[in-house]
């Protein structure tokens, strides 16, 4: 069964932030999934358009 991340735990994945080994695991373990709205705050704020 896949983890359901949402923008923080991605967030702190990419930076390297407290938590993110954890997310980091269970992705290695368990795959994962994003809701397209939790992508949609993360996106801009690493400064990827959506447009």
């Amino acid at each position: 069964m896949a983890v359901v991340l949402d923008a923080s735990a991605l967030l702190a994945l990419w930076h390297l932030e407290p938590g993110a080994e954890v997310v980091r695991d269970a992705i290695d373990a368990e795959g994962a999934l994003i809701a397209s709205v939790n992508m949609a705050e993360v996106l801009p704020k690493e400064g990827i358009k959506l447009y």
